[in-house]
């Protein structure tokens, strides 16, 4: 009795109130709607006004970059960006980004190379406004204002998936030729909501491909002492990482690998050998349970989430190093309870064109697989586009979603990786990029990490 149910402006949203008074009780659903204004200050009345009502038709200059049209945000990471071209010192904007249950309008200035980055606060409230197990659509509006006139609105559509990324992306950080960039060499992790990487394990040396167990608690990494490259296995549950029971001097050499479903067993290559093999280890005492999974000539392994399929490139020409092949096909196998017997062997994505299938992923169903096609055997450069596959290869289609900047498909986008759960009613992999990042200025050769969501 008395008591008033009051909205705090944090989100907005839907959801029933209960009211309890004795035995007896009520509910009835609430609509929260907020609208929120910022900057006013930034701009004169006049401008504002201008702003409010542009009547000077479409931009003739103003070009949208950064996010692209149709982006999927899953919740808790950073603001985006926003980048565009074709401004002026002196121009002012207004950015309004409405969905269902929550308005937001800011003006500002912004000279070029123009960018803005809204408050972090505010982004939040945005994104926990979203409702479904996929987003209402948002509507993103960017108004210049530029000597005297008012354009009509730049205009994007994004999503703000209602779900939060699970796990951590560890990646191989290689020579940069900007002035800022570090040595070759470390392996460094970052977090989803995360803007700084992390270097969690310090022991010297040059540390390169590697990968991560299911749970998050150990990694295989390979020591660049000299081929074949040490396979050495690292304890992630201590702060900083401490090496694992698998050492350089185990005698596991190679250079890609892959845990099964419960990190006991492990698949290593030995690229660089004379002929190119696939073995199942033990990841506690490094001894080689199967020395041939899938035969000869075959690389790049991956291994389901449920444990029950690997899969590899198979097919790839010896000599030399696996990914420098341009030949190969995707090969799936089936592992039985044992863990390390293998059978069923299968093509199911040939060779086709353009190039080979590459670092094949599965998704946290271990229903699809994920995998990249390059122009020169599997290295991130030059041309990539990005695949999916049923376990089957009777469903194979290209991800040109991932694969697409402002302008449609862009042919460089590489090595996709799944997350390990969905999220938001989405899968989401990680890739690499060779696009540029807006009118960010990046080196030559930018690759990037990006991630991407896929609601198959």
């Amino acid at each position: 009795v008395g008591t008033t149910f009051t909205p705090s402006g944090a989100a907005g949203g839907s959801g029933a109130v209960t009211a309890t008074l004795g035995n007896a009780s009520g509910q009835a659903i609430a609509n929260v709607y907020v609208k929120k204004t910022v900057g006013v200050g930034n701009v004169t009345p006049e401008q504002k006004t201008s702003l409010d009502s542009p009547m000077g038709g479409a931009d003739p200059s103003m070009q949208m970059l950064y996010p692209y049209d149709q982006t999927v945000f899953p919740l808790d990471v950073l603001a985006p960006e926003i980048m565009w071209n074709g401004g002026q010192s002196a121009d002012v904007y207004k950015l309004t980004i409405v969905e269902k249950y929550f308005e937001y309008t800011e003006y500002f200035a912004s000279a070029p190379p123009s960018r803005h980055l809204i408050a972090e606060d505010d982004w939040k409230a945005i994104a926990e406004s979203g409702s479904g197990a996929q987003s209402d659509p948002v509507a993103v509006n960017v108004t210049r204002w530029s000597n005297g006139t008012a354009y009509t609105p730049n205009s994007r559509t994004w999503r703000i998936a209602q779900g939060r990324l699970k796990g951590v992306v560890y990646y191989w950080e290689l020579p940069d030729a900007c002035p800022s960039g570090n040595g070759n060499g470390r392996i460094l992790r970052i977090k989803p909501s995360s803007p700084t990487p992390e270097e969690f394990y310090q022991p010297g040396g040059c540390w390169g491909c590697h990968t991560v167990s299911r749970d998050g608690g150990k990694m295989m990494a390979t020591l660049d002492s000299g081929s074949p490259f040490p396979q050495v296995t690292i304890d992630l549950t201590t702060d900083p990482a401490t090496p694992g029971s698998i050492t350089a001097g185990s005698g596991l050499g190679g250079t890609f690998s892959a845990y099964n479903h419960d990190g006991t067993k492990i698949l290593v290559s030995n690229d660089g050998s004379s002929v190119d093999q696939l073995r199942i280890a033990d990841t506690v005492t490094g001894q080689v349970l199967n020395p041939n999974a899938m035969g000869d000539h075959c690389a790049e392994p991956a291994w389901s989430p449920d444990g029950k399929h690997i899969a590899a490139i198979c097919g790839v020409s010896s000599g030399g190093w696996a990914f420098d092949s341009n030949s190969g096909f995707l090969s799936l196998a089936d592992v039985d309870v044992d863990g390390f017997t293998i059978t069923n062997q299968q093509t199911i994505v040939p060779q086709g064109t353009p190039g080979r299938p590459a670092y094949p992923s599965f998704a946290p169903g271990s229903e699809w697989l994920a995998f990249g096609r390059t122009a020169f055997g599997s290295r991130s450069i030059g041309q990539g586009t990005l695949w999916l596959t049923n376990l089957a290869g009777t469903e194979v289609k290209q991800l040109t979603n991932l694969g697409s900047d402002n302008n449609g498909l862009d042919n460089k986008s590489f090595n996709p990786v799944f997350a390990p759960l969905r999220a938001g009613g989405y899968y989401w992999l990680v890739l690499i990029s060779g696009r540029g990042y807006g009118n960010r200025p990046l080196c030559s050769n930018p690759p990037q990490l990006r991630v991407g969501a896929n609601p198959e």
